[in-house]
């Protein structure tokens, strides 16, 4: 589904079904957990954006240090997906994904997504979603009695009604991971302290994300370089993602200035090839974006298919640039060590 298009459902969708769900809790809702209780499983939602679960690993050990990792289960969009196996936190078949591709598809999804929570009995749900509608309704639909989500109490941010027993005030001066953990860490106190709990943030700790490709996939992800690029496939590998989606516009570079950028570096750097990335969307404009640079040593890893290979790519780059901030890996190609920190 388009993004666009689904922002505008959260927005004119959600709202009226966060006040609809507002309004039952208020009249049948029941009373927050005991403090003497603690949850036995705990459900992540983070629908969107691939780049944030990434984030979310601290948050996840915290929630496998608590209630142990056969009981952590995670809540996404099937194409978000790839990115959360890669990282081994959750169970594959704890996790649950919810197919899009149109309203109603989507909502077919959601039900079933729903109907799974029920059986398998959600105790705790984590909505990683800082203001969306959509995520808010999931997980008090859930059945979860703890519910841990951001609030808007000064109505700075989306309404998204007042359906968490555990609602934090956002600190934008806290880093996205600690966001996340601080989620965690709320389930622990009485529910109502909220918005106000004795709780320092934590640090802001690298999670140490470790990426073990598969040795089939490695031979494959060089057989693909070679096919793309020929002789150049020897060179020193400089990976661009133009990201030519709309997920992020206002965080998106111009595509003109990547095509500068990659010809500035064929003519400068004589022993470097260039290769371009995106997801199979994007397919049609990083294909153009090769086009205009117009070099037989820049290509695009059209074949990646899997993100498994497309990560391998990623690993194999001299050097990195993408749309938002990142720190890129260094490395050789090809390496014996399989084993390395993940972007």
């Amino acid at each position: 589904m388009n993004v666009s298009r689904m922002r505008r459902i959260d927005r004119w969708l959600g709202t009226p079904v966060c006040f609809l769900l507002t309004c039952w809790r208020l009249c049948f809702g029941r009373r927050a957990p005991d403090p003497s209780e603690k949850p036995r499983s705990v459900l992540f939602i983070k629908l969107a954006e691939q780049g944030s679960t990434v984030l979310a690993q601290s948050a996840l050990q915290a929630a496998i240090h608590r209630v142990g990792r056969d009981n952590v289960y995670f809540l996404l969009f099937a194409e978000n997906r790839p990115i959360l196996d890669l990282l081994d936190l959750v169970p594959p078949e704890n996790v649950i994904a919810i197919r899009t591709g149109g309203l109603l598809r989507t909502a077919l999804g959601a039900l079933q997504a729903l109907w799974r929570l029920w059986r398998v009995g959600i105790e705790a749900a984590v909505d990683l979603e800082f203001f969306a509608r959509s995520s808010s309704a999931l997980a008090y639909l859930s059945g979860a009695r703890w519910r841990a989500g951001y609030h808007a109490f000064g109505g700075e941010a989306s309404y998204r009604g007042n359906l968490m027993t555990h609602p934090l005030s956002f600190n934008p001066y806290l880093h996205t991971s600690q966001t996340f953990q601080l989620l965690v860490e709320a389930l622990d106190h009485p529910a109502g302290l909220f918005p106000t709990f004795d709780l320092v943030p934590p640090p802001a700790a690298d999670a140490g994300a470790l990426f073990v490709p598969p040795p089939q996939e490695v031979a494959a992800v060089r057989r693909l370089v070679w096919q793309e690029l020929g002789r150049a496939a020897g060179h020193r590998l400089i990976l661009l993602n133009a990201n030519a989606s709309d997920l992020m516009p206002l965080r998106r570079w111009d595509g003109e200035r990547y095509v500068e950028l990659a010809r500035r570096l064929l003519d400068t750097h004589g022993d470097v090839a260039i290769l371009f990335t995106g997801a199979p969307s994007e397919a049609a404009a990083v294909e153009e974006l090769v086009r205009r640079v117009g070099s037989p040593r820049c290509a695009r890893t059209g074949r990646a298919t899997t993100w498994s290979a497309s990560s391998c790519v990623v690993r194999s780059t001299a050097s990195g640039s993408a749309s938002k901030s990142s720190i890129p890996s260094s490395c050789s190609w090809p390496s014996p060590a399989m084993r390395r920190r993940a972007i």
